[in-house]
This record gives C-alpha cells, sequence and structure tokens, in this order.
C-alpha cells in the first residue's frame, strides 16, 4: 500500500495489531501509450539497477499512470531516469 501521509498510516495499523514497512520508492508518471513501461525498464536495466516490484495506478489523466518502482538501487535509478 501507498499512502502520502505514512505517519499517519503506520499509527493506524500499529492501533489495529497490523504490521507494516517503509521503503523508499521511485514515482514515475508514464504515458498510458504501448512501450512507455519499456522504455523506463530498459533505461534502468542498462544502468545495472534491478526493479524488485512495482505498483501502477491511474493518474488524474487517463492519459498518464503514476508508477511506483521498487528497485536495487535507488542513487543510480535517480541518476537513470533524470
Amino acid at each position: 500500500m501507498i499512502v502520502d501521509k505514512p505517519a499517519g498510516a503506520k499509527k493506524v495499523f500499529a492501533e489495529n495489531g497490523w504490521e507494516s514497512s517503509e521503503e523508499d520508492l521511485i514515482e514515475v508518471m508514464l504515458s498510458d501509450k504501448p512501450g512507455s513501461l519499456g522504455r523506463v525498464a530498459a533505461k534502468l536495466g542498462q544502468a545495472g539497477v534491478n526493479i524488485e516490484y512495482a505498483y501502477t495506478g491511474s493518474a488524474r489523466s487517463a492519459q498518464r499512470v503514476n508508477t511506483y518502482f521498487s528497485v536495487s538501487d535507488l542513487k543510480a535509478a535517480l541518476k537513470a531516469l533524470r
């Protein structure tokens, strides 16, 4: 689950006895077109960065999607995607 207020979410989880964890992710807004995800994945691969997992969901516009990546090397991924 990705939240915009981690401290508040952690509190709610703890109050209900639910386990939680925090990780740094990279958010990339992609065009909702074939090949958009592949181009990002190729850049990460060329930089030697492994995608551990990803979440995606629609953005405010139907033409774009927010994609969140957990990667093996955050710093290298950020550099590759600039």
